[in-house]
Formats: structure tokens, C-alpha cells, sequence
């Protein structure tokens, strides 16, 4: 039987220390009530949550991999599935019977283009299927039902919905939606969604809810990467264009990097992320939170530098440390991910 191991034997006693000092320095500033340092990684990974349940991938050095965790009511355990060779692109959402479950893929040729900054045209995964763990059994298994053939990866599941990035040979990534049954005397059919521009690796993030999918589409171009949150909503009419949240542009410099990315729904309200690398002060990283009517943007300051970022219900997970010339790699001290409560936008 799989036992969950003690967050000791986790992250180990040095990042347990590492934890401690994070904890020390985390923000309490007038925007942030409160916060607490829940691990320590020494690379960035997708995080997700859902129902009080926060999944990020852990880098296991021992086995020179990453494996998935997940922290819920002050515990935190390793899921006893495989481990993969880049962070998961894992997602959290309720399954058709409401219960949580993450989706992920698993791939051939892994290339993590959902981590931040990471991603470039000519480094797309490919050979993906989606998988699905399921907390209540604690198993994984392949999703099936996935509509034609390709490569699938970056999947968010709502209820019987999910959505996904499908790319063919070496065609341009797309984005489908599609029901996980098929309805009475029918077959389940996917449906193209609108996407952003082409000229880099398309979509890096997706959240779908009810009657929403929002996801992060950079482009690179002209020597500058372009990122963009874009809100799609279901079903899709004929001849329906994305709408633009909220764009950014920087210049191909990386002592300066800067993106929009990681957006999740939570509580009605859209959230997401703006994350400067750069050493220039002051930082410009910042939580970002979108009306429903997505007319109205409220801005709350976040920690530099700023890694990644989910929201569920009134907490915002953050993942922060210092920047070492790139996104992927959080230097000596580690990225430490905290839980954020009481968040005041303005």
C-alpha cells in the first residue's frame, strides 16, 4: 500500500531549512494578510488548485525526474504515479461526478513549453496522451474518447468537459474542446476554438470553466515575445474570434524578460499572472483579476520574482525566487510556493 511520506522526507532537511527561511521573508505587506511557505523547489513548475488542493511538480534529484505533489490541509505527499522527465502540464478541475481530478499528458518527446519562458517554436512536445489521476481511488489512467489523432497536451477539465492543444506533424498547435461521453445516439465530437497569433509556441496555459476557457498565447517575432490572455466562450459560435484580456510585449532580451501568463477562474472572477524577471527596480510582477464582464482589472502586488500563480476560491498560490538570468531555474536558494490569503486589489 502507498503511504504518504512526511513532508521531511519529501523535500528533505536542507529544503526544510530553505522552507524556514522563505517563511521568514515571505510577503505580509498591506496587500497580503497573511501567507504561508508550503515547499521549496530548486526549478519552476505549472501549478494548480482546486477545492483546497494545491499539485506542482516536484524535481526528485535522486532520480532525476520530476514528481508530481500535492499539498491539502497542511500535508503534503508525493502521488503515487510515475514520475516524468519535465514538469507536468497538470490541471485541476471536478470530473463529471464532481469529484477533483488532474489531467496531465505524458509525452514522447517532452518539451515543457507550459513553464515559464521556456517554450520556443521549434521546441513543441509531441507523441502526448492525456491522462487523468483520480484522488479517490488514487489511479491513474489514460483518457479516452480523445477525439482524431495527434499529439495532445496542456488538457483543463470541467466536470465532462475538457479542453486541450492538438498539433499534427508539424502543423501550428490548435486548441479543441469536446465532451468526455457522448451524447444519446451520438458521438462525441471536438470543436476548434479561436486561438492567437502564429510564430511561436502558441498556447503555454489553459483553465476551462462552465461556459469559459481562458489560456496564455505567446508568439515570437520582429525580436520581441508577445503574450497574450485570451477568454474563449462555449459553445463557440461560427466565425468567433478569442478575446483579448490583456497583452504584453518585451523585447527579445534576456536580461528582461516579461510575460502574462497562468490564468485560472476562481469564485467568477478571472485571474492571472504578470511576471518580470529583470533585476531593473522597481519590479513589475503583479496578480491581475478580471470582472466577468472583462471590462474591469484590478491589480494586487506580488513577490519578485514572480514564477507562477493559481487562484482557488481566496487563496492564490504563488511560486517566487530570486531570478538567475532565466525562469526555469531558481538559483542556490530555491523558488519557494505560498499560499497567499487576503489579498487586497486595487
Amino acid at each position: 500500500m502507498f503511504r504518504r511520506p512526511s513532508l521531511a522526507a519529501v523535500l528533505g532537511a536542507a529544503a526544510l531549512a530553505l522552507a524556514a527561511a522563505a517563511a521568514a521573508v515571505a510577503p505580509r505587506s498591506a496587500s497580503a494578510q497573511s501567507s504561508q511557505t508550503i515547499a521549496v523547489e530548486p526549478f519552476t513548475s505549472k501549478i494548480s488548485a482546486y477545492a483546497g488542493l494545491v499539485v506542482w511538480s516536484h524535481w526528485d534529484a535522486a532520480g532525476g525526474a520530476y514528481r508530481l505533489m500535492d499539498h491539502y490541509r497542511g500535508r503534503s505527499e508525493v502521488l503515487p504515479i510515475a514520475p516524468r522527465r519535465v514538469p507536468f502540464d497538470v490541471d485541476l478541475g471536478p470530473d463529471a461526478r464532481g469529484r477533483v481530478v488532474a489531467v496531465y499528458s505524458r509525452c514522447s518527446r517532452e518539451r515543457a513549453v507550459w513553464v515559464l519562458g521556456a517554450g520556443t517554436p521549434t521546441t513543441l512536445p509531441s507523441g502526448c496522451v492525456l491522462y487523468r489521476y483520480d484522488f479517490t481511488t488514487r489511479r491513474e489512467g489514460r483518457i479516452g474518447g480523445i477525439v482524431g489523432s495527434g499529439s495532445f497536451y496542456l488538457p483543463t477539465i470541467w466536470h465532462d468537459e475538457i479542453a486541450y492543444v492538438r498539433t499534427r506533424g508539424s502543423g501550428a498547435p490548435e486548441l479543441f474542446a469536446q465532451p468526455l461521453t457522448a451524447p444519446r445516439r451520438g458521438r462525441i465530437a471536438a470543436v476548434a476554438l479561436p486561438g492567437g497569433s502564429s510564430g511561436g509556441p502558441g498556447p503555454v496555459s489553459l483553465d476551462l470553466d462552465q461556459v469559459q476557457l481562458a489560456f496564455s498565447w505567446q508568439t515570437l517575432g520582429g525580436g520581441e515575445i508577445s503574450s497574450t490572455i485570451y477568454l474563449d466562450t462555449l459553445p463557440v459560435s461560427p466565425r468567433a474570434a478569442a478575446t483579448s484580456i490583456a497583452a504584453d510585449a518585451e523585447a527579445g532580451d534576456a536580461r528582461n524578460p516579461g510575460f502574462l501568463d497562468f490564468p485560472s477562474f476562481a469564485s467568477g472572477s478571472l485571474y492571472y499572472g504578470q511576471f518580470d524577471g529583470s533585476s531593473i527596480l522597481p519590479a513589475g510582477d503583479a496578480f491581475e483579476r478580471v470582472t466577468p464582464s472583462g471590462t474591469v482589472t484590478a491589480t494586487a502586488t506580488a513577490p519578485h520574482a514572480l514564477r507562477g500563480q493559481v487562484r482557488d476560491r481566496s487563496t492564490t498560490y504563488a511560486l517566487y525566487g530570486a531570478y538567475a538570468g532565466q525562469f526555469s531555474s531558481c538559483g542556490l536558494t530555491g523558488c519557494a510556493l505560498i499560499a497567499i490569503t487576503g489579498l487586497r486589489y486595487r
